[in-house]
């Protein structure tokens, strides 16, 4: 139905945690009554956008996007459109849509998108694509593949609706993590004028980066049809045996001879954890008589809290999924090639190190976790026993504290490399990490403040909002341990 060109001006990111605006488009294609219309849908993350409150005594907050939109033919501007998408004004911040449709006839379109955070008017983010769209009604036509998450019979849920159910598109086109099914809809037109008998929808996803062996190794999926007026028809197709990454999903109208009459295609990316884990220990004989066999479902799951310290932040969603998750396959796979990585005797240095990861568990223990998950025993495990520790525990003017000094951290190679942990709660073992000269780890300018915060001798400073030491007093010595010893 039209070919096109995507030309992303602004970097869109998976991630939310990137800064600036971040928003999911899709465009889709479709016609009704033999004119073409397309929807442009934006799906605005609400953690990248500004909110504000108009009642500061108020919880809530909404945020406020200007969206532009331009369409042009030849640097002609033959659809323009402006107004605001506004968020619900809720305590909580949740991602909000925005749906626009606009008839168009034949011919090549350049769009042009833009979205301005009105909180935050430095904030911009660009989009552009080029489309052309195609009308022939002498031959079944497929429209653009709209691509879903889920669907439910009632708008209890999502507020876009077509044919009956309703629907969110699939942000970024993603499939995510925990996502077993994806969902498509497609329009087909002039099937009823150009077939006279039953046909069949095949479609099937093809592994962008992988070889044609592994290719043919992915089922397809059929759905049979009988020529009509409708034009709606919903996809469901299993995903979730696909290993994380890009996917091409073909979408495929065949006559009941196999006769290939149209087809459609769309463009699609999986993050799926644990099935790479399947796909990874899938014959590794190696693994298949390695220690992990012998280790119980709960020794297992102890094994892999307590190297989580150690892995990668690229590292720490997976894991934390394969603890989460039931298949204790992936669980063992995970456990044996960490430590397969280190030593070709895996089981020697996991014993090594579970010897000290128990340790640290009875020594760090409390009634939240096991011992190496309270912040004290994970920085143990991450970086090792501290070349000094300075433990203060009947400062009147401060809860508990300890100071944690390492002369030399090879992780980041840094020298003279400081900790401070507190016991706010007086809680047993319930340190908290406040203060790091550790790059990368949580840099407190505060901590002076945050330190001595229950301190009844007015020793702040007057601007306590913008306060980040405190004034010298003879009960107050964590400055001078933290920076003399």
């Amino acid at each position: 139905m039209r070919n096109k060109l995507i030309l992303v001006v602004a970097l869109f990111c998976i991630s939310l945690s990137c800064y600036g605006i971040n928003v999911s488009v899709a465009t889709q294609m479709f016609r009704n009554d033999n004119q073409s219309y397309i929807e442009i849908y934006s799906r605005i993350i609400s953690d990248s956008v500004q909110y504000a409150s108009e009642d500061t005594s108020s919880q809530q907050s909404h945020a406020s996007i200007e969206y532009t939109i331009i369409f042009k033919q030849a640097d002609s501007i033959v659809i323009a459109d402006r107004y605001k998408i506004n968020s619900p004004t809720l305590a909580t911040k949740k991602d909000f849509f925005d749906l626009k449709r606009f008839s168009l006839q034949d011919g090549e379109y350049a769009i042009d998108l833009q979205y301005v955070d009105l909180n935050n008017i430095t904030d911009t983010l660009l989009y552009s694509e080029i489309i052309t769209v195609e009308s022939h009604p002498n031959k079944v036509q497929v429209s653009d593949v709209l691509l879903m998450p889920a669907v439910e019979n009632s708008n209890t849920k999502y507020s876009f609706e077509k044919s009956g159910f309703f629907y969110e598109p699939l942000c970024y086109d993603l499939v995510g993590k925990e996502q077993q099914n994806l969902y498509m809809y497609i329009e087909l037109y002039n099937q009823e004028k150009i077939l006279d008998e039953e046909f069949y929808i095949k479609y099937y996803p093809i592994d962008i980066d992988a070889t044609a062996a592994i290719d043919n190794q992915i089922p397809a999926a059929y759905k049979k049809m009988t020529p009509d007026k409708s034009s709606a028809v919903l996809l469901n197709y299993d995903c979730s045996n696909l290993g994380s990454g890009n996917y091409v999903m073909y979408i495929e109208v065949h006559k009941k001879d196999k006769t290939l009459v149209a087809q459609v295609e769309k463009t699609f990316s999986v993050y799926h954890p644990l099935v790479d884990y399947k796909i990874l220990y899938e014959g590794d004989k190696v693994f298949e008589t390695s220690f992990v066999q012998f280790l119980d479902e709960e020794s297992v799951e102890y094994g892999l809290k307590a190297i989580y310290p150690r892995v990668g932040n690229h590292m720490t969603e997976t894991l934390n999924q394969i603890i989460s998750s039931k298949d204790i396959r992936s669980k063992r796979y995970f456990l044996f090639s960490y430590w397969n990585n280190f030593s070709d005797d895996p089981k020697a240095i996991y014993d090594q190190y579970m010897e000290v990861a128990k340790a640290i568990d009875l020594r760090y223990a409390n009634n939240v976790g096991h011992g190496f998950e309270s912040d004290r025993g994970y920085y143990f495990l991450k970086y090792g026993r501290p070349d000094n520790i300075v433990s203060v525990e009947d400062e009147p003017s401060a809860p508990p504290y300890e100071i944690w000094i390492y002369n030399y951290m090879p992780e980041t190679q840094e020298t003279n490399v400081r900790f401070l942990f507190y016991n706010p709660s007086l809680v047993a073992n319930d340190y908290q990490l406040l203060h790091s000269t550790c790059r990368g780890e949580r840099h407190n300018p505060r901590w002076e403040v945050d330190l001595y915060f229950d301190d009844n001798l007015g020793g702040q400073n007057e601007n306590y909002l913008d306060a980040r030491t405190t004034e010298d007093n003879f009960n107050r010595n964590a400055k001078r341990y933290f920076s003399d010893m």
